[in-house]
């Protein structure tokens, strides 16, 4: 109740509560700044109380010695529902009721009536002013709403799971996108896991996992293999929310499909509308895949170009029509060093960033003239979670060795490098660059593209690699 402090004056209280430590739990009680306090005695005559209490229900003079009952009513006049606080005192006849009360000049109030009869006395009244925090609250349920109303106009999916049931709810849009009844009242979440495309389904069940471990937010895309025909790239955000006892109990978060050029062109008008105009686009969705040619099928090529070339393709185009009635802007596109210099068993995977490349070089030709800017950059090496298996991981480390040898800054890159560059050319200081795809790769691409034979035959054994690319190259 309130920082103990030394008391001020005495107390005079009956014979129960004349002990020392209750009386300097009193004073300390009604010396808090923050609270109203108001204690009766046995009898229900009001037997002190501080001038916070008069303050917050707008009363004046002194209230010793009344009946409760009338300070009630007094109390009671100055708020709207008039019945919430004798009710309180009502019940708190044994124990405590906390009540919240909101004044008639639009203050809010909360506090609690509690039985003192244990020790001899009546009732403790202690109330205190939370109108910045209810309006924040308000402000809070506003903001989300209208988040909410965002997310119906760009055609994001929300969904929500319960940790101690298991179970996921989604949004009809989430069930489109998917195109799986998840209409249900709720679903499994091996449901979703399943619709994908291994290995994504798991690179999603593992960043969800984690996430609930570390009570962290995360960010996953992988592809589906939709029942309407074709793969779609779904990117999928979480964020864990805690409960009252400050264990996490859901998960609530959003999907979007990144393929969908009508989904980015809603997504630039929200944030064009929202700002007043838009000035800046990154595209920056992705997919890598490495397998020899004779490995490699149409679909895994046509999965890679879906992120790679059709989802920049999307960002790139309606980025533009935004900017270009608003005097012009700057599209950066995230592409990579493979885009290059190709490289031995990254066959879908350098020829989408090439593609990139080129998608960037005519659109900077194209746009030029209304002010519009696009460059791509060609990062290389950076730990991130699609690339912790080579980062990380040691039975790879004759990898990343080999992708080190290649760069004469000797060291893997870091996101503040690649997020850096991209901010410069987003910027005003960038504003005669245009139509270029820019190394950012501690000087990688002076030299050759990795050599990744060694993990592809950890992965899928010597025979099969012998198969596709020949016993030479080992």
């Amino acid at each position: 109740m309130g920082t103990m402090r030394a008391p001020h004056a005495p107390l005079d209280a009956p014979e129960p509560l004349a002990a020392a430590a209750a009386g300097e739990l009193l004073q300390a009680v009604l010396a808090d700044p923050v609270f109203g306090i108001l204690v009766t005695d046995e009898a229900g005559r009001v037997a002190t109380h501080n001038a916070r209490f008069l303050e917050l229900f707008s009363l004046e003079g002194d209230l010793t010695g009344l009946e409760e009952a009338q300070v009630v009513g007094r109390a009671a006049r100055a708020t709207v529902e008039r019945g919430a606080l004798p009710q309180a005192a009502l019940e708190s006849e044994e124990g405590e009721v906390h009540a919240t009360v909101e004044l008639r000049d639009g203050r809010v109030l909360r506090g609690a009536v509690r039985s003192l009869r244990s020790v001899g006395w009546g009732r403790v009244w202690r109330f205190r002013d939370i109108t910045a925090k209810t309006r924040a609250n308000e402000r809070a349920r506003t903001a989300e709403q209208r988040l909410t109303e965002v997310q119906a106009v760009a055609r994001i999916g929300t969904w929500s799971y319960d940790v101690a049931a298991e179970q996921v709810r989604w949004s009809p849009e989430l069930a489109r996108l998917y195109g799986i009844d998840l209409l249900a009242e709720s679903a499994p979440m091996d449901v979703v896991y399943e619709s994908y495309v291994r290995p994504d389904g798991d690179r999603l069940r593992a960043a969800a996992t984690s996430a609930l471990v570390r009570a962290a937010p995360f960010t996953v895309r992988g592809r589906i293999k939709h029942p309407g025909g074709g793969i779609r790239v779904i990117e999928v955000r979480g964020r864990p929310v805690r409960g009252e006892d400050g264990r996490v109990t859901r998960m609530i978060g959003t999907g979007r499909d990144v393929t969908d050029e009508a989904q980015v062109r809603a997504a630039v008008e929200v944030a064009a509308n929202d700002a007043g105009g838009l000035d800046g686009a990154v595209a920056n969705a992705g997919k890598g895949a490495g397998l020899p040619i004779l490995m490699t099928h149409a679909d895994m090529l046509r999965d890679t170009f879906e992120p790679n070339v059709i989802g920049a393709f999307n960002t790139i185009k309606c980025a533009a029509l935004a900017m270009r009635d608003h005097g012009g802007g700057s599209i950066v596109a995230v592409s990579s060093i493979s885009g290059k210099l190709g490289g031995r068993f990254r066959a879908a995977y350098a020829a989408s960033k090439a593609a990139l490349d080129m998608l960037v070089k005519v659109s900077a030709d194209e746009l030029g003239p209304f002010g519009i800017r696009v460059n791509s950059v060609n990062p290389g090496l950076v730990p991130t979670p699609a690339t912790a298996a080579i980062t990380d991981d040691d039975d790879l480390a004759e990898v990343r060795e080999d992708y080190l040898d290649q760069m004469p800054i000797r060291r893997l890159g870091t996101a503040d490098d690649v997020g850096g560059f991209v901010r410069f050319l987003l910027s005003d200081d960038a504003a005669w660059i245009t139509g270029q795809a820019l190394p950012i790769d501690g000087g990688h691409t002076v030299r050759r593209a990795p050599n990744l034979e060694s993990a592809l035959r950890a992965r899928l054994g010597d025979e099969a690699i012998d198969r596709a690319v020949g016993p030479r190259w080992r």
